[in-house]
């Protein structure tokens, strides 16, 4: 029973934020299937990919049954580079059936305890990149990825992320501070 209570007040504590807000622009909706594979995070606010002590983050979805519900769902494996070596969060996205775009993300095994928002904003024509928001928790701020199918992001597409994310003024603010990752692999960082 005391197990039991620690282990839900910790989700609780630690799980996830709020909703994602709404935005001026709609959530983009594509078939879940049309995410599975390897999207490099290219571009960013959040501070871990900042620091420079994890590098080369990337996510990469696959299928999983959905739920009785209907509720789609997928895995989800955040990889990243750091000073041991390559490392790797694995988790499940649950969609919101009553907001499709939207997901809720578990850790699995001891980050079964940890859960977060995130949505997906905006998918390039071509769907090679896209723009997720992801909402603050207890140990993560708000903040926006741009992501790729590509390791590398050139100006001019990092230029058409930001246009669309200056786009919407809330938007904008929560994207404040967005640094071009791939800059890193030799310019200083361009941040937006």
């Amino acid at each position: 029973m005391r197990q039991t209570t620690l282990a839900a007040l910790l989700t609780v504590l630690l799980g996830c934020g709020p909703m994602p807000r709404e935005f001026a622009r709609p959530v983009a909706h594509a078939p879940i299937s049309s995410l599975y594979g390897k999207w490099y995070v290219v571009a960013t606010n959040f501070p871990m990919w900042l620091t420079g002590k994890k590098t080369r983050p990337a996510f990469t979805y696959g299928p999983l049954d959905p739920l009785e519900s209907g509720a789609e769902r997928m895995s989800d494996e955040v990889s990243y580079t750091a000073e041991r070596g390559e490392e790797t969060l694995r988790g499940v996205d649950t969609e919101d059936l009553a907001a499709p775009g939207h997901f809720e993300w578990r850790g699995e095994g001891i980050l079964l305890l940890f859960a977060s928002n995130w949505e997906i904003l905006h998918v390039s024509a071509d769907g090679r990149w896209a723009v997720i928001h992801f909402s603050e928790t207890v140990a993560t701020p708000e903040g926006v990825d741009v992501v790729s199918r590509e390791p590398h992001l050139d100006a001019a597409t990092f230029d058409e992320a930001t246009r669309f994310i200056a786009g919407d003024p809330e938007l904008a603010d929560v994207a404040h501070g967005l640094v071009n990752l791939s800059d890193r692999q030799g310019a200083a960082p361009r941040a937006r």
